[in-house]
């Protein structure tokens, strides 16, 4: 019997190159957090080749699911989409956020490089640069100070590659009229899967704490946690690490969140705070204890269940902007 290929492995010198996810509902992106702290600006953007939580993509997978000779499965290369969001100032809320969704077939990966439109990713060996041509304009460079390699997490056929846990990184921002000087600690990770999110946990967290020379970093998946761990000794990752998740939060239009995590005694979260929402995702600040120092996480907490409901209840819309072919 005939099998249709759904990923391929990257080449062994490209531990984050494009895996090409042809499987319905997959999805994969490449994912990027900059903080200035001395100028409190925070910049979060993403390429998408298939955007995991995408209102008409889950709609077409669930409809393709229930009658699957009705309906033709719907693809990542259907659903290629950039985000970026930019937050600033002490009150931690987003100057400006977007996500764009360019037409079929605008996504193109080569061994060096991604392209979405006008936006690009440019990989070398000790740098990424990234061209950003949308509402936000600029070029950001990424260049590694610590650098996790192959060192891979997967769960119920989700991936995450934390490629790059640490990196100085150094650009400029436009942003309408004004033009902001970025300079500060970033990191890079992909995400990757041949099913839709809601198909394996009903919520997914992610997050990170950076240092000058280390950085922190976990994903959880309903109760299942991994947390890496990476300075200039190496890195390492804990594999189902116990975690607590305490006072959970709850609002009418946006998913349920913790006011405090703990990672056993050494990693503890407290006083979380939203930042930005929608109705499958949220961005919180917590403030963060590793061994008792003090200092801020960033997490990203996703309930695609919520949003399949969410959907159910609606009539067909979409919340993400459409760019037209150029």
């Amino acid at each position: 019997m005939a099998t249709l290929k759904l990923m391929t492995p990257p080449a062994a010198t490209r531990a984050d190159g494009w895996h090409g996810i042809a499987a319905p509902g997959g999805y994969e992106a490449w994912h990027f957090y900059a903080e200035d702290r001395t100028r409190r600006i925070r910049l979060i953007f993403s390429f998408h080749h298939g955007l995991a939580l995408h209102p008409d993509y889950l709609r077409r997978f669930d409809a393709y699911r229930r009658h699957p000779t009705r309906n033709r499965p719907p693809l990542p290369s259907q659903y290629p989409c950039l985000h970026w969001a930019i937050y600033e100032d002490r009150n931690e809320k987003p100057a400006a956020s977007s996500t764009t969704q360019f037409p079929p077939g605008a996504f193109h990966a080569d061994g060096t490089s991604l392209t979405l439109g006008p936006n690009r990713l440019i990989f070398s060996q000790d740098q990424i640069t990234a061209q950003i041509r949308q509402s936000f304009s600029g070029e950001l460079v990424f260049h590694p100070i610590l650098q996790a390699g192959s060192i891979e997490t997967v769960f119920a056929g989700h991936y995450w590659l934390a490629a790059r846990p640490l990196c100085q990184v150094r650009g400029e921002i436009r942003l309408g009229a004004r033009t902001i000087a970025l300079t500060g600690l970033g990191r890079q990770d992909q995400y990757y899967g041949t099913l839709p999110l809601a198909c394996a946990a009903t919520r997914w967290m992610r997050g990170g704490i950076l240092f000058p020379r280390a950085a922190i970093e976990f994903q959880t998946a309903d109760d299942h946690a991994t947390i890496l761990l990476a300075d200039e000794a190496g890195t390492r990752s804990i594999e189902n690490s116990p975690f607590t998740v305490n006072s959970t939060r709850h609002a009418l239009r946006t998913p349920p969140y913790p006011s405090a995590i703990d990672f056993g005694d050494w990693l503890i979260l407290r006083n979380g705070r939203v930042a930005d929402s929608s109705p499958a995702q949220l961005q919180v600040l917590f403030d963060a204890y590793v061994d008792g120092e003090q200092t801020t996480a960033w997490v990203e907490i996703a309930d695609p269940k919520r949003l399949s409901g969410f959907l159910a209840r609606r009539p067909a819309s979409n919340a993400v902007h459409r760019e037209a072919a150029k």
